[in-house]
């Protein structure tokens, strides 16, 4: 399955201040996607002090849109947590991030905004010229002039009136059906000479 990638504003910073600290580039961000769509997004982890256990969590919110693909882990200097969204509706919840093993817990907010999918645009050039009615389906029934129904209607009378009874000569039966057989053939070979 194909996920699109999105740019996250989001830097998590450890140990900077004092062991264990935890710091955020920006205290709210904003997750804009397309609805009902899974995307993949990346939040940088960089470390200032002696490798630190880290656990990230969502909170009850955005618990079933936001999915971390790797978790409870030991960042050195620099690590990077790949996340994937789905967003069904706009949603407002928080991130949560524990360090050395509970000892410090900070969380940032998230918005997270459906924006209905892209149109495509089709260029009209694209279509076949001409008039669209010409190009109709085959399933439809084809349009036959009502002289051609009668006529069909006549021939069909005389190669039953043929068939059943003496009344008919069997030349005009073979005529009769000659015919009918070739108003069949053109009621169904009309729609596609058009």
């Amino acid at each position: 399955m194909k996920m699109a990638k999105h740019e996250f504003p989001q830097q998590i910073v450890l140990s900077r201040l004092r062991f264990n600290s935890i710091e955020f580039e920006n205290q709210c961000v904003e997750l804009r996607m397309a609805r009902d769509q899974d995307s993949v997004f990346q939040v940088s982890v960089v470390n200032h002090g002696e490798p630190a256990r880290i656990y990230l969590a969502t909170s009850p919110e955005i618990q079933d849109s936001i999915k971390f693909l790797h978790n409870d882990f030991v960042v050195g200097t620099e690590a990077v947590v790949d996340v994937v969204a789905h967003i069904r509706m706009q949603q407002h919840g928080s991130i949560s991030v524990t360090v050395g093993y509970g000892s410090n817990t900070d969380s940032f907010d998230i918005d997270l905004i459906a924006e209905e999918s892209h149109k495509i645009e089709v260029d009209p050039n694209l279509g076949v010229p001409g008039n669209p009615e010409k190009y109709r389906l085959a399933m439809h029934i084809p349009v036959v002039p009502a002289p051609m129904k009668a006529i069909g209607a006549l021939m069909f009378g005389i190669t039953i009136l043929t068939l059943a009874t003496d009344i008919v000569p069997p030349f005009v039966g073979v005529i009769s059906s000659a015919l009918l057989l070739a108003i069949i053939i053109m009621y169904f070979l009309i729609p596609h000479i058009r």
